[in-house]
């Protein structure tokens, strides 16, 4: 009786199966076309990351696809190919095969640019790892005839998933447990001032403090213990409709909303779609459409075959294994080395810490001395005023490139170079960069109780300045910039309130 109990709370429905996997699908065509947007500036040797630049940044780039070719076009034609195999498994066509094409795909433009990556990349790939190994297929799609009746599945990829999607939230809840932010309720207050991240409606929020505190404070244990839901044996099937509509909301009507974090909260929230236990279908479904309810299936579940299990529990203890590198254990050299390049192939475990050190606000400029003695900031194109930076980046992608900004000498040139080629091309040769400095203006990071005693959440903040001064050097049009020389400002004058919102 208790091997039963414990089959079906661990079974997933084909149905939800099939659903997850046209999330799948969709996020695939959704990660190519946001890729593509900055396709130039992100995956060619004309952008941020040249070949003389990326091999100080990705050890591994020359097993990237990317590599085969340096210009647009063919980064384009990889996208689309990328594209079609989304769209290819969200039909339902030939799945396990789309999934491979388009793991390969996903790790070629990871190792060609690893600067952008977020973490839906670290996820996405893992989730397709999975499906691999799971019947997503078994309810078919548009046109096909379903190989399998309706009902539960019992897999060991299945089971590998659910205790991926467990790792990936316990870990976020345990590092955050250990963040004073979190725990003490002042990181959104925080964040909703980074002005990269926060969304306009998140920003809205300053003004009511309280609610921002609470709902910090709430998202640790949420996190932490709201999953084990999934497995309450006491009327599961409503309970665990509950966690997976919460879980959803969570990270499309919550983080969604708050902030710009590109495709991480849809990643995330399609994970859940496999939760849905059957009741859903059976029950729910139905009477939201108004029909009669469905006949609850109490078939045996569907199985793979045991050679799937195998690898699948195979894969599993390889790529959990990874894990151990963040443990306070001493693992051999060669191990953590295995451990590293399984991770940065897509297949090891990442850290799931998900932004648990949060760094202040930061701003960006691009100081450039033209030819004409003019200076501009490149990044916004006018006039250079270190008061006004820009503020808002156009993605996450660029977002997660900046922050590593202060600590890559080779990222700071490939980004001031690509800026710095982009003006040179729309501008006469009087007006060319001869001198840029990058530099970056970092908000002091104040303690949570710092941010619990301000009535005014708009309170400026002091913003220190570093900058990088590098030389410039033209060669037949094509610009190169030298390694920087570090200068720090002094630091500016205590916080004072803020007599207007912030923009």
């Amino acid at each position: 009786m208790a091997t039963a109990r414990l089959r079906d709370l661990v079974s997933l429905d084909l149905r939800s199966l099939a659903l997850f996997r046209v999330c799948l699908g969709g996020l695939l065509v959704a990660d190519a076309a946001f890729k593509a947007t900055e396709a130039e500036a992100f995956f060619t040797e004309a952008g941020v990351l040249p070949a003389h630049l990326l091999q100080w940044v990705s050890p591994h780039h020359a097993w990237s696809l990317c590599m085969l070719s340096d210009g647009l076009a063919w980064q384009l034609v990889l996208l689309g190919v990328l594209a079609v195999s989304g769209v290819a498994l969200a039909l339902g066509r030939a799945s396990r095969f789309c999934i491979i094409v388009a793991s390969v795909l996903l790790l070629s433009f990871r190792l060609r640019n690893p600067a952008i990556t977020q973490i839906a990349d670290d996820v996405l790939p893992l989730f397709l790892m999975w499906a691999f190994f799971m019947p997503v297929s078994e309810r078919g799609g548009p046109g096909r005839v379903s190989t399998a009746p309706a009902g539960p599945s019992l897999s060991a990829g299945g089971v590998g998933f659910q205790l991926q999607v467990l790792l990936i939230y316990v870990a976020a809840g345990v590092y955050k447990s250990m963040s004073a932010p979190w725990v003490q309720g002042s990181i959104l207050m925080e964040a909703m001032r980074i002005d990269p991240v926060a969304t306009d409606f998140g920003r809205m929020f300053l003004d009511a403090p309280l609610l921002l505190y609470v709902a910090g404070r709430a998202a640790v244990p949420f996190e932490l213990l709201g999953p084990f839901l999934l497995y309450v044996p006491w009327r599961n099937g409503g309970v665990r409709i509950a966690t997976v509509g919460a879980f959803m909301a969570f990270h499309l009507l919550g983080i969604g909303l708050f902030m710009r974090l590109g495709l991480v909260p849809f990643v995330l929230a399609a994970a859940w779609t496999a939760f849905l236990p059957p009741a859903f279908w059976d029950r729910v479904l139905p009477r939201l459409r108004g029909r009669p309810e469905g006949v609850p299936s109490d078939r045996a579940p569907y199985r793979m075959g045991r050679s799937w299990d195998a690898v699948a529990v195979l894969v599993g203890v390889v790529s959990f294994g990874t894990y151990l590198r963040y443990l306070p254990v001493s693992l051999p050299e060669p191990v953590q080395h295995t451990a590293a390049t399984l991770s940065r192939l897509g297949v090891g475990q990442q850290m799931f810490s998900l932004w648990t050190r949060p760094a202040g606000n930061r701003h960006f400029v691009f100081a450039a001395t033209l030819a004409d003695g003019t200076e501009v900031d490149l990044a916004t194109g006018a006039p250079l005023d270190w008061s006004r930076p820009r503020r808002r980046l156009p993605d996450n992608h660029w977002y997660k490139l900046f922050q590593r900004l202060r600590q890559s000498d080779p990222i700071r040139r490939g980004v001031g170079a690509y800026f710095a080629q982009r003006w040179n091309d729309r501008h006469p040769p009087e007006q060319h960069v001869v001198a840029l400095e990058v530099g970056v203006l970092q908000a002091k990071v104040r303690r949570p109780a710092w941010w619990l005693r301000q009535t005014d959440l708009r309170v400026e903040i002091p913003m220190p300045r570093t900058r990088w001064h590098h030389p410039v050097e033209t060669y037949d049009g094509e610009v190169l910039l030298g390694s920087g020389l570090t200068i720090r400002d002094p630091e500016p004058p205590p916080a004072t309130p803020s007599p207007a919102p912030l923009p």
